[in-house]
């Protein structure tokens, strides 16, 4: 099983966490990690041991962060880099959509490519753009139609 660890700014990380609990998932094969105003070294020096303990327990690992190119994401990097795990991957931009998406497949797919690789496409599946008064209209429209 491919395991995930979730690195944002702040708590949000545990704002996927509770959110996916809300909805009723909740998965084991998941971890969290927050920047905190403790700093960059304490955040990285975090990073390690997590990075270290996740794989004793799963072969890969797939870390989603908030923003690319920004702490969390540069420091998971260079962790996995340093680390020398060739087969891991960063996810950057991950929302909740994403989150629920991949964790959930992570329970059917042992390929941690094929995982990675579904994390850009979801993403951009899950943000659309809803003008409610164009839904809204379209809606009332329909049921005008079948009144007659």
């Amino acid at each position: 099983m491919v395991g995930f660890l979730v690195s944002t700014h702040s708590n949000l990380c545990y704002g996927f966490r509770d959110a996916a609990a809300m909805i009723g998932c909740s998965y084991e094969n998941v971890d969290y990690l927050s920047l905190t105003e403790e700093g960059i070294d304490i955040f990285e020096e975090r990073m390690n041991q997590k990075v270290r303990e996740m794989h004793e327990k799963y072969e890969h690992l797939i870390v989603l962060t908030d923003l690319m190119s920004a702490t969390p994401y540069n420091v998971a990097s260079r962790v996995i880099y340093h680390q020398g795990y060739e087969d891991d991957y960063v996810v950057a931009g991950t929302n909740l959509g994403l989150f629920m998406e991949l964790v959930i497949a992570s329970q059917f797919e042992d390929d941690v490519k094929e995982l990675a690789e579904k994390a850009e496409p979801t993403g951009k599946d899950s943000v659309c753009l809803v003008h409610p008064f164009s839904y809204y209209a379209a809606e009332e429209d329909t049921e005008e139609e079948e009144d007659f």
